[in-house]
């Protein structure tokens, strides 16, 4: 049996023609993906500037979520080649690096605002 990957995933929330990304990790990106949609739409999301972009989408009413709501896999990694007590220290590293090459590269074109991870 294949076990469930590790991820570090980009969501991506799409406002008046800008693109807001929130760069988390998972070890089970479907739950992860349910459980994050669930706490946005109840507004309790611990992470308020996404809680706040969503909201926003909200009341514009989309017609398909789904076309301004996005997941995206950046890196995934197979949990049985690490020790279980190395993959969750990993995840949080890959994530900061991810999160501060993207904090660069938008920082260079005067979009840092666009990254929605405090």
């Amino acid at each position: 049996m294949i076990s469930k990957l590790a991820i570090v995933y980009q969501l991506s929330i799409d406002i008046d023609f800008k693109t807001y990304i929130f760069i988390g990790h998972t070890f089970d990106l479907l739950e992860t993906q349910e459980e994050e949609i669930q706490k946005l739409i109840s507004n309790k999301h611990e992470n308020k500037k996404l809680q706040e972009k969503f909201n926003q989408l909200i009341e514009k009413k989309p017609k398909l979520l789904g076309l301004h709501l996005r997941f995206k896999t950046l890196q995934a990694l197979r949990p049985d080649y690490y020790p279980s007590n190395v993959l969750p220290m990993l995840m949080k590293e890959l994530e900061k690096s991810f999160i501060n090459t993207i904090r660069e590269d938008y920082k260079g074109r005067g979009k840092e605002h666009l990254i929605l991870n405090d």
